[in-house]
């Protein structure tokens, strides 16, 4: 199954209901000791092997890059697949693959999959 590309021209809407914020921790070398550079990111479509996430622009970036994903205290880790531009030059579209995701956030993903209609994540 490969991830769908989002039609030429879309941007996420201001209260997109299928939106949910993310921490986006990207896995890239550093050439000196430094803290760990947690991001928030916006998943905004989901499939069931990947998602598509919006998050802020980092040349560092490729295609095959690991980064670690969290929601609440569920955890994950995806590598990318697919960089796009936006109209924004300071974000992008991440087309990811799930690598490894907790249970719980598994079942919410594939719960979210499963149906047709739009999701609401609920985090307690």
């Amino acid at each position: 199954m490969t991830l769908q590309s989002p039609p030429r021209g879309y941007e996420l809407p201001g209260e997109h209901a299928q939106s949910i914020v993310i921490t986006w921790e990207p896995h890239v070398s550093r050439t000196q000791f430094r803290r760990r550079s947690l991001e928030q990111a916006t998943i905004i479509e989901v499939s069931a092997n990947g998602a598509l996430v919006r998050a802020r622009t980092n040349t560092d970036i490729t295609s095959g890059s690991r980064i670690s994903i969290g929601r609440g205290a569920d955890r994950g880790l995806v590598a990318v697949r697919r960089i796009e531009p936006t109209s924004d030059s300071s974000m992008s579209h991440y087309g990811v693959q799930y690598l490894w995701l907790d249970p719980t956030l598994q079942a919410k993903l594939d719960e979210a999959v499963s149906t047709d209609t739009q999701f609401h994540f609920e985090w307690r």
